[in-house]
């Protein structure tokens, strides 16, 4: 699923508050997906619960068929059964997808909720730098307008990225609503590895300075920098007392599951 509101809204729960997440059945993120039979099958999860919204599934993360499934979602909320869930205090839109942004500022207005208009990618300005759309495409204006309208109606608006605020003030939100919510990582799960895989104990060594990068191996992860650093520390370093790891998480389709492969040659 989605770690990062899944934990959010587990530790919300923690302190007492009832927190709802209302999700697509489906997402190129999810290894093992809900079962759903229904348009909307509610679900509870570690004291939250979850609202699974039937859309249409996809193969590729850039593709006509996800935009398709992210529409598809916000025009099925217009008929989400309201009444079986708790009137909201507080309502909060997390992107990519920025369609849901229309139907969450009115139900915002019908109870009187505050508004949260979060941003984990910059969408559709991501389309433009990375996938090439010209700033003309129907797809990027119908974009560009939710996420300026995004920015206008939100009481606040928060980000993964601390650096966007330029951006968004340039597209007409105010600095005030601005608030930076990186991610993080729960070290009291008692499903968190204790060991480290045998590929990264092979490759780190005692008393050598180890970076490790987790991640997509893609354009959009600028690795240049990291590989830039790394040649830096070797022309400083007289000798191998750091190390790069990168580990890339591969995704089988067909099983769902997944496997890691490494290296920590030095650059």
């Amino acid at each position: 699923m989605e770690y990062r509101h899944y934990y959010l809204a587990r530790q919300m729960a923690e302190r007492g508050h009832r927190v709802v997440v209302i999700s697509g059945s489906h997402s190129h993120l999810f290894t093992r997906p809900p079962q759903v039979s229904r348009p909307f099958t509610l679900e509870l999860l570690d004291g939250v619960t979850y609202c699974w919204v039937a859309v249409p599934r996809y193969e590729r993360a850039i593709s006509l068929a996800r935009v398709l499934n992210m529409a598809a979602f916000a025009l099925r909320l217009e008929r989400l059964p309201t009444d079986r869930l708790p009137r909201p205090d507080a309502i909060l839109v997390s992107s990519p997808s920025l369609f849901p942004i229309v139907v969450a500022a009115r139900w915002s207005r019908r109870w009187g909720a505050r508004l949260v208009f979060e941003i984990r990618d910059i969408w559709p300005l991501t389309l433009r730098e990375l996938g090439g759309l010209s700033r003309l495409h129907p797809l990027v204006v119908l974009m560009q307008w939710l996420e300026d309208y995004g920015y206008r109606v939100a009481d606040t608006v928060i980000s993964v990225l601390p650096a966007a605020e330029g951006h968004m003030v340039s597209r007409g939100m105010e600095r005030r609503k601005f608030r930076y919510l990186p991610n993080g990582i729960d070290l009291t799960n008692s499903r968190t590895a204790r060991t480290a895989p045998s590929a990264v104990r092979d490759v780190v060594r005692p008393g050598v300075f180890t970076v490790g990068f987790v991640g997509t191996l893609g354009t959009a992860n600028v690795l240049e920098t990291l590989i830039d650093a790394a040649r830096l520390l070797e022309l400083l370093s007289r000798d191998d007392k750091f190390r790069l790891l990168i580990a890339q998480q591969l995704a089988n389709r067909r099983q769902g599951s997944s496997g890691t492969r490494s290296g920590g040659r030095r650059q």
